[in-house]
């Protein structure tokens, strides 16, 4: 398996719980689609600064739990949690800004 894709934002405590499969599957440069930015009414009350503050809790916590935080963050493909496709556009639109904005921030 080249990606797994999850939602992060709703379910992270799920992959937390394999954190030792997970620390496999990054060593064999493994990729995960983080989907850390919510397909709902949720990312109204977002911004690009709350989810990084997310997502490095959640590295934090992994490498708590014996993930190389290094290898985590090398194969994150950043997305959005799951079902934008069938959002008002306006939303939609919100939610690939915020995703970009993150992109952004965390590649500084």
């Amino acid at each position: 398996m080249d990606v797994i894709s999850f939602d992060a934002y709703h379910y992270f405590t799920g992959m937390a719980l394999q954190a030792e499969g997970l620390a496999g599957y990054l060593s064999r440069e493994g990729k995960l689609a983080w989907g850390l930015v919510p397909t709902s009414e949720e990312a109204w009350q977002e911004t690009p600064e709350s989810i990084v503050v997310r997502f490095e809790q959640q590295c934090a916590e992994l490498a708590d739990r014996g993930v190389d935080s290094t290898a985590l963050r090398q194969n994150i493909i950043w997305t959005p949690s799951c079902g934008t496709g069938a959002l008002p556009v306006a939303l939609a639109e919100h939610i690939y800004d915020l995703t970009k904005k993150i992109v952004a921030k965390v590649s500084a």
